[in-house]
């Protein structure tokens, strides 16, 4: 079972930012310490499950210490899609661990006043 990322993200339509998620707490997880993230992937998916990567997602993910980040953009107005985050950690002697997890975006225009 995929774990959800919280708290969920919502941006509006325009909006440009990049995310920023802490995996530290997943992997604590994990039987040993001192795992780092080796590699991160991200896939954005809407409600019928067709893939907005080339929509939504700007540039390459990438990752420092236990932070993964990558940058969201579009999307449509009352629009919530999922975000797959999987991300591979690697320990000198020990076989590579793979976590993923699901954080949900959500697009709301806010009305102009």
């Amino acid at each position: 079972m995929t774990a959800t990322i919280t708290p969920a993200y919502t941006k509006q339509s325009w909006e440009q930012e990049t995310i920023k998620i802490n995996w530290s707490e997943r992997s604590e997880s994990l039987v040993r310490d001192g795992y780092a993230i080796s590699a991160t992937a991200i896939t954005i998916s809407d409600s019928t499950g067709t893939s907005m990567n080339a929509t939504m997602l700007e540039g390459v993910p990438t990752y420092s210490g236990t932070n993964v980040f990558f940058t969201v953009k579009a999307g449509t107005d009352g629009e919530s899609y999922n975000c797959r985050v999987q991300v591979t950690l690697t320990l000198a002697g020990y076989d590579n661990q793979q976590q993923e997890g699901d954080l949900l975006i959500t697009v709301t225009d806010e009305s102009a006043i």
